[in-house]
């Protein structure tokens, strides 16, 4: 099994090269970039640790902070000073834990969709017609329940610098992602019957994404093109399929265990476990 599952990372994960990018153009890129946090939804499978439906899941306070505030701090630390979060459902919950931002450094602005929810890209695409996000602006579309841990290095940084590397290219868009997916059953090779191999929580390398995109502002006219208020669309399974189909995306690899997604009570354990 695990022979195949060799083969099979060789035929779907191929990395591009290590970025060579200068600081100083991390830096320059850094100046006009937008940080914006989804932060919508409802967060059903996370209800028992929310505690009530006035409770948005990027407000969730696992350890000292919250989801949303952790990625703040980390974009902060980094140097990012903009914010835009992109709100919805209890969305007073998260004004009420960022503010305006001025208690960590940074400036935050709100998004709220137009009456109904409208997914990430219909999101977007709101923030755009207000001038909330401006014209020129590269964004790193972050959601705060996709958390990094122990990142051996800069991990903003190090996206900016492979999203340079991708835009070189010709790419407007990237896709952060880890290599393999975590497979969460225990996985089985069988033959004529017999169980010839066992592993609990096998991975599966096939690459992720990990809801961590960075997106050019030549991406701008796809929201005005590809999207509307009317109804709720993602930016993944819109755009970025046409994207592929120009030869657009790009991708950053980070590691599988610097990843931890918190999107139910098991997600919260793992996560309260990497931070303690």
């Amino acid at each position: 099994m695990f022979k195949a599952l060799e083969e099979l990372r060789a035929q779907v994960c191929r990395p591009g090269p290590r970025p060579e990018v200068d600081p100083q153009e991390i830096q320059k890129i850094k100046e006009t970039c937008v940080a914006v946090l989804p932060a919508g939804g409802e967060g059903s499978r996370l209800r028992t640790l929310l505690g009530s439906d006035a409770m948005n899941k990027a407000a969730l306070k696992v350890g000292d902070e919250s989801l949303i505030r952790r990625t703040v701090r980390m974009y902060r630390d980094a140097g990012i000073g903009r914010f835009v979060a992109l709100i919805y459902h209890a969305g007073a919950s998260v004004v009420e834990d960022l503010g305006d931002g001025k208690a960590l450094g940074v400036e935050v602005r709100y998004s709220e969709d137009p009456g109904r929810p409208v997914g990430r890209g219909g999101a977007i695409l709101n923030a755009i017609q207000t001038g909330l996000l401006p014209e020129g602006a590269t964004l790193i579309v972050h959601n705060p329940d996709d958390q990094i841990v122990r990142y051996p290095g800069r991990f903003v940084d190090d996206i900016l610098a492979g999203h340079l590397q991708g835009c070189r290219g010709g790419a407007i868009a990237t896709v952060v992602a880890v290599g393999e997916t975590p497979y969460t059953y225990t996985g089985l090779k069988l033959e004529e019957g017999r169980v010839r191999t066992i592993a609990s929580y096998p991975p599966i390398p096939i690459p992720t994404h990990i809801g961590v995109s960075l997106l050019a502002p030549e991406t701008f006219p796809y929201f005005r093109r590809m999207f509307d208020l009317s109804q709720r669309m993602d930016f993944e399974g819109v755009m970025f399929p046409k994207l592929v189909e120009e030869d657009r995306l790009y991708s950053v690899l980070i590691p599988t265990e610097c990843w931890i997604a918190v999107n139910d009570p098991k997600g919260a354990k793992r996560f309260t476990e990497a931070i303690s």
